[in-house]
């Protein structure tokens, strides 16, 4: 299995996907304003129990 370019978050506490974002802004500013997108996404072998994932989508500036 290819590991994603974009590390992924799994929130496991309320909110802390938001808390992690607000730790980086800094770091990534050169790149463009930083967007958080919420995914959730169901497991095949759970179907009743959804992860919740955050990944963040960065625009370069051109």
């Amino acid at each position: 299995m290819v590991a994603p370019a974009v590390p992924e978050l799994t929130e496991e506490i309320l909110h802390e996907s938001i808390e992690a974002r607000t730790e980086v802004l800094s770091a990534l500013r050169e790149l463009g304003p930083p967007d958080l997108v919420q995914l959730i996404k169901l497991s095949p072998r759970n179907p009743g129990r959804p992860v919740r994932s955050s990944r963040f989508s960065i625009l370069t500036r051109d």
